[in-house]
């Protein structure tokens, strides 16, 4: 029976199930080709050779980043040096300062994030974060003991001691209040004269009310001190001493403040600058609180002393005892843009201004290294360990507590999952979330409200296997991630559903799982185009390809396949509708950009399909090539505006290293001063999946055999394509369309010509035993629109209809 038919869509990619498994659309093979929605199966997009980026043995790390002023720019990170580009690859100004140089060292590679004050926070996973011994030095706890007496009232007949160290050092009974003239000697500012020339001077005498009795000692001769009004101070010249005092009503009138007092109550109104004393509320010293005493004029200033008798307050503080500061040689440091250059330079991360280490503790990342770094809700996030860690709210370098007596909603937040232990290794912020990934876990730190230490949780989500080489990528609401799958790479997408805030994973790769070849090390993703690009460590020169479309909450297009490049590929980053690829050759570094939009070259007609494409103006006879490895690579140069023939190829009769000038290039005819493009050729295939015969239930009829006497390509645009026959018995010849039509119109001389007719391969197979492959390495356009055959049917018996088991 003769037979007819369509291959489908040919738009989803490749499947490694058994043909008769495959879903519409699905082929064997797929290289260089891209599955547009709109357009159809069409060569990939062609490169662009942007520029040159230096070379390097050891790259540290790569990162793209865009500063608030619109400017876009590609990092790249090696031993001892920053080198930033724009995307035109001009090289940027990069001042690294002396004491950051240490920190670019290594094999991880960097991990970066940009926040909203141009300044990129850059992590090497590899450093270990410490603390310093630094602590907050104080007027009265740097060695030299102080103290702080005030007055509060004077009361007849008392007596106003004070001692140190045991000893009584000054005292002074107050006269009985028998005559009206002893009320001046009662006045808070004379008994605390007195107290402090007692203090300093063994011969004090002063005049006195009836029955007074002073007792000097000069203990604190030599001794520094100052006095305003009722409160007066005393600081030993070297070494500590203890002090204590009596009023005669139970510390109501004379209270004294070394480094220590019961309440807060009991902090003296005045002090010199950066007095700080300990709140003694409990038992475990390390959970009272510290306070300092802040002189209102000398606010910002961390010098001790200086500033006593003038108005100011009393803010919690951290103790003196306590380390307080980062080793900022082992955190993050910053690449910050100052327009038109850029800085590496260590951060100022801030101390810990309060508390103790036990009310106030160190991050979880101190003693552990930082694996990732990210930003939410306007903190920064770290990932150490088991551990998320973010700083306070709009203070991206501040990962303490505002207080160590009260928890505010904008301070840090250190969480871990109380599921699973393991390191928490990326942070990826999507749909108001935060997924972190775990080697065997998927979490999420939701984030529709406000996230606060109170709030913040670390809920795992899903259990699936990762691959986190690759740190996963975002794309609209979802996120993707790899897996390994022996010596294969498999792909997850992590996502919520719509329906409420759960979160789940889906594979994307079941029917391709052994297609990824080595592990993952990069994913990039667009939302705007639906791709994803997915390199490994196996082959540099392949990326593999996920293009996808979304219907509402149905997946209209699942398609997996793969570009090839002629040199390996060690980055990718998308830029609105173009991607661009760092390629490496030796140690030799480069930039290539691909527009996803493919339009026509200019006076040329059509889309020049060569990869590494560069111009050259104003040619005659020969040019210079812009990169001496050019003249090792076969570089096709097609007509542009004012040559002889736009859309045309000039060929090629030498290239010749020429010292002082370069590789030059010299062509068969000039090209009167007119434009070329150059580029390299690339190679695009296709075999598609053969037909099979389904009964009415959709299952393939096995014992049909389907023998095919042609497939009718029918193509859109096209100017060169080339199919064979590929089987068990050998393959087949070459079948070339190139697009002139004897007879067209368009068929004209000097011009090149492309086509929309249909392409007609004989076959003359039985579809089981063989297949077509389709392909192109020419400059030109080559679109596939659909796959057509005509053929012989044959089938033996009748096909039985599944009746589910009912007789």
């Amino acid at each position: 029976m003769k037979v007819d038919g369509s291959l489908g869509s040919l738009l989803q990619g490749v499947s490694q199930q058994a043909p008769r498994d495959r879903f519409d659309g699905q082929s064997t093979l797929q290289e260089n080709m891209t599955s547009d929605a709109v357009n159809g199966l069409g060569r990939r997009p062609p490169t662009d050779l942007v520029g040159y980026l230096g070379s390097v043995s050891n790259v540290l790390g790569w990162y793209n980043f865009e500063t608030r002023d619109g400017n876009k720019f590609l990092a790249m990170f090696k031993n001892g040096d920053v080198d930033v580009f724009d995307l035109n690859a001009n090289a940027q100004t990069v001042t690294v300062a002396a004491d950051a140089v240490a920190y670019l060292a290594g094999t991880d590679n960097m991990k970066c994030s940009t926040d909203d004050e141009d300044n990129t926070i850059v992590v090497n996973p590899s450093v270990t974060v410490a603390i310093t011994t630094s602590k907050t030095v104080y007027f009265n706890t740097s060695g030299n003991s102080a103290a702080v007496m005030q007055v509060l009232g004077g009361a007849y007949g008392r007596t106003y001691a004070i001692y140190i160290d045991g000893v009584l050092a000054a005292s002074y009974r107050t006269p009985d209040g028998s005559v009206a003239s002893d009320s001046s000697y009662v006045a808070t500012q004379f008994i605390a004269a007195v107290l402090l020339g007692c203090l300093t001077d063994a011969s004090y005498t002063t005049p006195a009310g009836n029955g007074s009795i002073i007792v000097p000692s000069g203990l604190c001769a030599g001794w520094s001190v100052g006095i305003q009004e009722d409160i007066f101070w005393i600081k030993k010249p070297s070494g500590a001493f203890t002090l204590t005092s009596s009023d005669g009503t139970g510390g109501v009138n004379l209270k004294t403040c070394t480094d220590t007092v019961t309440t807060i109550a009991d902090l003296p109104r005045l002090a010199p600058h950066y007095y700080a004393v300990r709140i003694a509320e409990n038992s475990d010293t390390a959970k009272d609180l510290w306070f300092k005493f802040i002189v209102s004029s000398l606010d910002g200033s961390v010098t001790p002393g200086g500033g006593f008798g003038l108005s100011g307050y009393w803010k919690e503080a951290a103790s003196p005892y306590t380390n307080t500061a980062f080793d900022q040689a082992t955190m993050p440091h910053k690449l910050t843009y100052n327009s038109p250059g850029f800085a590496f330079s260590r951060e100022a991360y801030e101390p810990r201004a309060v508390g103790t280490d036990v009310s106030n503790p160190d991050p979880s990342f101190v003693g552990n290294t930082i694996n990732d770094v990210s930003a939410f809700q306007g903190r920064t996030v770290f990932l150490s360990g088991s551990n998320a860690i973010m700083s306070r709210t709009h203070r991206y370098t501040n990962f303490w507590q505002g207080s160590a007596s009260a928890l505010a909603d904008t301070d840090p937040i250190d969480i871990n999952s109380t599921v699973e232990s393991s390191q928490m290794l990326a942070a990826v912020p999507f749909n108001k979330d935060l997924a972190v990934f775990s080697p065997k876990g998927q979490f999420v730190v939701f984030g529709r409200t406000a996230l606060t230490p109170a709030n913040a949780k670390l809920v795992l989500t899903t259990s699936f296997e990762s691959e986190l080489a690759a740190k996963p990528a975002a794309a609209g609401k979802n996120v993707f991630f790899a897996s390994n799958f022996g010596r294969f790479t498999g792909l997850r997408e992590f996502f919520t559903e719509s329906t409420g805030d759960n979160n789940d994973s889906r594979p994307i790769t079941q029917h391709v799982n052994k297609y990824i070849v080595g592990k993952s090390k990069l994913l990039t993703a667009s939302a705007n185009y639906e791709t994803l690009l997915v390199h490994t460590n196996n082959t540099q020169t392949d990326v593999y390809i996920y293009q996808y479309i979304w219907a509402d909450d149905k997946k209209i297009q699942s398609a997996l396949h793969t570009w090839k490049f002629e040199h390996e590929i060690v980055y990718s980053f998308f830029d609105e509708d173009v991607v661009y690829f760092v390629q490496r050759i030796g140690t030799d570094h480069y930039l290539l950009r691909m527009p996803f939009d493919v339009e026509d070259s200019s006076e040329v007609g059509y889309p020049v399909f060569l990869d590494q494409r560069f111009d050259v103006l104003d040619c005659y006879h020969s040019f210079v090539l812009p990169f001496a490895y050019l003249a090792d690579e076969e570089l096709v140069c097609v007509q542009s505006d004012n040559c002889p023939t736009p859309g045309l190829i000039v060929s090629i009769d030498s290239i010749v290293d020429v010292p002082g000038t370069g590789k030059v290039v010299t062509l068969k005819k000039s090209m009167l001063g007119g434009d070329l493009i150059v580029g390299t050729r690339f190679m695009s295939r296709y075999i598609p999946t053969m037909p099979s015969v389904k009964d009415e239930n959709g299952v393939v009829i096995g014992s049909a055999k389907v023998r095919a006497k042609s497939f009718s390509v029918v193509l859109d645009e096209t100017g060169e394509i080339i199919g064979r026959v590929r089987s068990k018995y050998g393959d087949g010849p070459e079948v070339r369309f190139n697009a002139r039509i004897v007879g067209s119109v368009d068929n004209l001389v000097g011009v090149q010509s492309l086509s929309s007719e249909t392409f007609t391969l004989p076959f003359r197979y039985n579809v089981n035993d063989a297949e077509i492959e389709l392909y192109s390495n020419s400059h030109l356009p080559m679109r596939i629109a659909d796959i057509e055959y005509v053929g012989q049917y044959n089938k033996r018996g009748r096909r039985i209809a599944n009746s589910g088991g009912k007789q």
